[in-house]
């Protein structure tokens, strides 16, 4: 979808993206923006901010085709950034510093871009927006200095920024192998964080895998993260470690509550018995990750009796149904994952005797309505998450977890087995998404669940009338509502069920998609002075009205996409 915002600007189209040039209609900016390379872009299909996009949403004809980033722990201040810059000034001759504070060159720019817009009499109505989140970006990275490094004998150069919590380096064309190596060799030598390299899509695979080997074998570091040489273990231990490092398996250590931990993520591996016997000889893992790979029953029952093992992962992963019953084995078991697989019903009862899990999530797995029904003997299960599962009956199950305060069902075909939600009076938070036999009838369950915070909702009717059961629901804070039947499909929520989402006194994120407005809706919207942000997809609405509401509600965030306006 394209926002209706870009036909009326005469600013250049990279992809999605928008190139602001401010020329004309500038009161309408309504939606997200980033600050890159000294010019504002705009893209109405996104919903961060551009503090948050800056460094991951770059418009498509301006992607560089190398970056290079190191990034400290939780982005902890660890860093020495005059004494880095000084080491690459060493290391490359001709290396700048471009400019000596990187968040006011930032701020400079966008007042140089509120001049131009005051000069021809189009304020620039999101300045005090940008503004913020350049301070609250100054405050995650800290002190920044921006630096070109220049290579190909001065005529290219890698531009970026060296904060004390992160290092950005980006090259618009492909660069000399050994100059990324040496880069990076210098950064990791600072032994302080995680060191990231990638290249454009478009290289050949040969290039892309000899980035991808410059940072396979490192350590990856997270918050309290420490480094591998620095830790004191038996010797065991240490043989342990080491093995698995010698393969390259992606490890982390941290501390968390006093306490070592690492973290395990195997990936695309040709066999994994020999790393579960290094492994289990770890105490200390708290996080193991199976993907693309296979795990056979010996491999587990080597894991088995893992004491500290609280997350389990399989993604995609040959895993026999045998195997499930070593899971009982984790005394700390708290959250499993299992997607892209199946489960038979022995499966799923050695997965209902893990009675301390408390997070769930299974997606595109077969499995029986019955061996589902094993499921309500986790009376510990707080969260769970389903997507695309062959269930009906089944969902019976739900009404036993008396402790589970947030559901998501997505691409479940159930027909008549939803009615198991309203006996769920305990949930905060609920999810049905791209399910068919769900309707604007659902609400009426879903008004008894008073509890509910949050809740996002796709339905193929909406009426009034529907809406209308929501109006017990005071506590919620996030709501949002969509259309899924064709353009064509009488739609029926009018003012009146806008009136009732008005009368809700928690409620501050509220998105509507594919829900046509009118300009009485718009009025009672802007009566949500507790509202903070507001999401209008394909609402019909022009943009006049969201520039209204934005004066209405100035502390509001308004997201806006109309895909069915002329040129889009």
């Amino acid at each position: 979808m394209v926002s209706a915002l870009e036909t009326a600007t005469t600013g250049k189209r990279t992809g999605n993206w928008v190139l602001w040039d401010f020329t004309e209609r500038s009161e309408m900016v309504l939606g997200n923006f980033i600050l890159w390379r000294d010019r504002i872009w705009y893209n109405g299909s996104l919903r961060r901010s551009w503090a948050d996009t800056f460094d991951k949403n770059i418009p498509l004809s301006e992607k560089p085709m190398i970056t290079i980033r190191l990034e400290t722990p939780g982005r902890r201040h660890l860093l020495d950034h005059d004494a880095i810059i000084a080491e690459l000034t060493k290391q490359f001759p001709g290396t700048q510093v471009t400019a000596e504070n990187y968040h006011a060159r930032r701020r400079k720019t966008v007042q140089e871009f509120a001049d131009q817009c005051a000069a021809k009499g189009k304020p620039l109505i999101i300045q005090k927006r940008l503004e913020q989140e350049i301070d609250e970006r100054e405050a995650l990275l800290g002190p920044a200095r921006e630096i070109a490094i220049p290579f190909e004998d001065q005529r290219e150069v890698f531009k970026g920024m060296v904060s004390v919590s992160r290092v950005f380096l980006q090259s618009k064309v492909q660069t000399d192998f050994e100059l990324i190596r040496s880069i990076v060799n210098t950064l990791r030598a600072l032994n302080s964080g995680q060191v990231f390299v990638s290249g454009d899509d478009n290289d050949d695979l040969e290039y892309q895998q000899r980035l991808k080997a410059l940072t396979a074998n490192q350590g990856i570091l997270l918050d309290g993260g420490i480094a591998f040489e620095d830790l004191l273990l038996p010797p065991n231990q240490r043989q342990a470690l080491e093995r698995l490092r010698s393969e390259q398996i992606r490890m982390c250590a941290g501390v968390k509550h006093g306490a070592l931990n690492f973290n395990v993520f195997i990936f695309e591996a040709d066999q994994t018995d020999d790393f579960c016997e290094a492994i289990r000889e770890l105490d200390q893992v708290t996080n193991l990750s199976f993907q693309d790979t296979q795990l056979s029953e010996r491999g587990m029952e080597r894991l088995s009796g893992l004491p500290r093992l609280q997350n389990f992962h399989l993604r995609n992963t040959m895993f026999s149904n045998q195997s499930y019953r070593h899971l009982t084995s984790f005394p700390r078991l708290s959250e499993f994952w299992v997607e892209f697989t199946d489960l038979n019903n022995d499966a799923m009862a050695a997965m209902g005797e893990l009675h301390g899990l408390q997070y769930l999530r299974l997606r595109e797995v077969q499995m029986t309505n019955h061996g589902f029904r094993e499921l309500k003997h986790l009376q510990n299960l707080t969260r769970l998450v389903l997507t695309q599962i062959p269930l009906d009956e089944g969902l019976e199950a739900l009404s036993h977890l008396q402790n589970l305060t947030s559901l998501n069902l997505t691409r479940i075909p159930v027909k008549k087995s939803l009615e198991v939600i309203s006996s769920l009076t305990q949930l905060k938070y609920l999810e049905l998404s791209e399910i068919p036999s769900v309707t604007g009838d659902v609400l009426e369950m879903i008004g008894q669940l008073t509890n509910l915070e949050g809740l996002s909702l796709e339905m193929s009717t909406l009426t009034d009338e529907n809406v209308n059961h929501l109006s017990g629901l005071k506590r919620l804070t996030q709501l949002s509502l969509t259309l899924t039947a064709p353009a064509s499909h009488p739609r029926r929520l009018t003012s009146k069920g806008i009136q009732v989402l008005s009368e809700l006194p928690q409620l501050r994120q509220l998105q509507l998609s594919a829900i046509p407005l009118d300009q009485a809706s718009a009025n009672l919207l802007g009566q949500l002075t507790q509202l903070r942000y507001l999401a209008l997809n394909d609402s019909g609405l022009p943009p006049t009205c969201c520039l209204q509401l934005k004066k209405s509600l100035p502390d509001l965030h308004i997201h806006w996409i109309d895909s069915d306006q002329p040129g889009s």
